[in-house]
């Protein structure tokens, strides 16, 4: 799904008009009943609803939520801005409204005119859209601040009013702090960003019948990659497979005291469907490796506590490189050594943690990396390689420059874990959920993506349906054991599911 800005939605809602042939004001009924539909499926019945309304067309939307909330039994008290301005849709479902019920409709023109918020109450935010390209002063200000300090549950529509498209607000500026937001056909990038969790909460993408044919035609680097993306991305396999048709693919990881980190990794490339597993680990880790992985083969370094050394890379499909390796300099050297090999073989590479580290203090190594590389590093991994960033929107844009510079791939993993390609695009995974933040799952991603690369997936589709594999194992997990205390190895329990829910359906005999 692509990541409009507001202007491309604005753009977008023209072309809708157009091509169905119908008003303004019919796309934003049908908007405010997809809304509706929405918020009648999240709140109680017996709930007082505030609906606190701007001057513009996401006043409108407001305006037609309070009536098919009215209509529907709900008590319901709506709010609307005083302004010298009004929209013309705004006007016109402000009449309707008031041929409902004149006495649920109040205007605040200022903070004495504030009213009483609950705890217990339901408040809609529907202030101001998408399109804001301006702080909030005065009044509206001082109501936002109102709203806030209610405790009330809150569902902003569109977008939390003072949260634009493509921003960070500052600490002290006026935001709307939803507990849900409904936003309306996709999500901008600045919901997606970590430090504006806060003004978002949970987001639910209402989809309201959109022009397509005018969003395919939209240039933007940005997008979402879900179910939709990963259906049918492996394909099935061949009856008469065998073990070869699937790959070989290596891992490099462990040290003395970290070969947890080498079976976590090597378990989920099992799990993830490759043919055949070699782990390269030093000498002490042996005895542990293949007593815990019956099905994988060990490739033993010269060191006994670290990896010294690059391994004969000829006969593999794909490498893994990094959980639980350290940061040695002969493990350094080994690593490099291994890196320029890749190189020349032209192999898939996959590049994490501690292999990240070692990059990060030789930054001039990234320059070695084959085409089409894969980094998967967290927050601190990537500042440390690519340098220190002030937020994630500055993030951001270092995946889109360096992906682009060195021709690799950045998976910069957090609740959506932004996948960036070489050619400066940006996806947003979708699956995964914050039962996932524990030890290990970072060596589990690394399996799964060396895994589908040994599958011969191009590198762009490894990662992106890898990360999303990957969460959604998370979320089977999650279903079935609760949300505390998963481990890394309840992720890969569920590694097989979650690709079987992506598989194209066999067509029985």
């Amino acid at each position: 799904m692509k990541i409009l800005s507001a202007e491309q939605m604005r753009k977008t809602d023209a072309a809708t008009i157009e091509a169905l042939k119908i008003t303004s004001e019919d796309l934003m009924e049908h908007a405010g009943d997809c809304l509706t539909q929405k918020i009648l499926r999240l709140i109680d019945y017996k709930s007082s609803v505030k609906i606190f309304c701007g001057a513009g067309n996401n006043g409108g939307d407001g305006l037609v939520i309070a009536r098919f909330l009215f209509h529907s039994g709900h008590n319901v008290d709506c709010y609307y801005i005083k302004s010298e301005k009004y929209s013309a849709d705004f006007c016109s479902n402000f009449k309707k409204l008031e041929r409902c019920s004149k006495e649920i409709i109040h205007q605040i023109d200022s903070t004495n005119s504030f009213p009483k918020i609950d705890p217990t109450d339901i408040v809609i935010d529907a202030l101001f859209g998408s399109g804001l390209n301006r702080k909030i002063e005065g009044t509206i200000a001082d109501l936002i601040k109102h709203i806030n300090n209610s405790k009330a549950q809150i569902i902003a529509i569109d977008t939390p009013s003072g949260l634009s498209d493509y921003a960070i607000p500052d600490e002290n500026d006026a935001v709307i702090c939803a507990t849900r937001t409904l936003t309306i056909q996709s999500p901008f990038v600045s919901m997606l960003l970590p430090e504006n969790y806060r003004y978002t909460g949970d987001i639910d993408i209402i989809n309201i019948g959109l022009s397509k044919e005018f969003i395919n035609q939209l240039d933007t680097p940005f997008s979402t990659y879900g179910e939709n993306e990963a259906r049918y991305t492996l394909p099935n396999r061949p009856k008469f497979a065998h073990k070869g048709t699937f790959g070989h693919s290596l891992i490099i990881a462990g040290a003395y005291c970290k070969t947890g980190a080498a079976i976590l990794c090597s378990k989920a490339c099992h799990r993830t469907g490759t043919g055949l597993l070699t782990v390269h680990i030093p000498q002490k880790c042996i005895d542990i490796m293949q007593t815990a992985s019956l099905e994988t083969m060990v490739s033993a370094d010269k060191g006994l506590d670290i990896i010294e050394s690059a391994p004969d890379i000829e006969k593999y499909s794909a490498i893994g490189i990094g959980p639980g390796i350290g940061t040695h300099p002969k493990t350094a050297e080994a690593l490099h050594a291994t890196i320029k090999k890749a190189k020349d073989k032209q192999l898939p590479l996959v590049l994490d943690a501690d292999a990240l580290n070692i990059i990060g203090n030789n930054k001039q190594w990234l320059n070695d990396l084959p085409t089409d590389t894969i980094l998967t590093p967290h927050i601190k991994e990537f500042d440390r390689v690519f340098g220190e960033s002030k937020n994630n929107l500055e993030r951001i844009e270092k995946i889109c420059q360096n992906t682009k510079h060195y021709s690799i791939i950045i998976v910069l993993k957090g609740a959506y874990t932004a996948v960036g390609l070489p050619d400066g695009t940006i996806s947003f995974n979708t699956s995964g959920n914050p039962a996932m933040a524990t030890a290990g799952s970072g060596d589990v991603l690394t399996g799964i993506i060396t895994a589908l690369l040994a599958q011969k997936l191009t590198p762009k589709d490894a990662a992106r349906y890898g990360v999303y594999i990957h969460g959604a194992a998370g979320d089977i997990a999650a279903k079935n054991i609760g949300t505390c205390g998963i481990t890394a190895q309840d992720i890969i329990n569920y590694i097989p599911l979650a690709i079987e829910n992506t598989k194209k359906p066999e067509i029985p005999f």
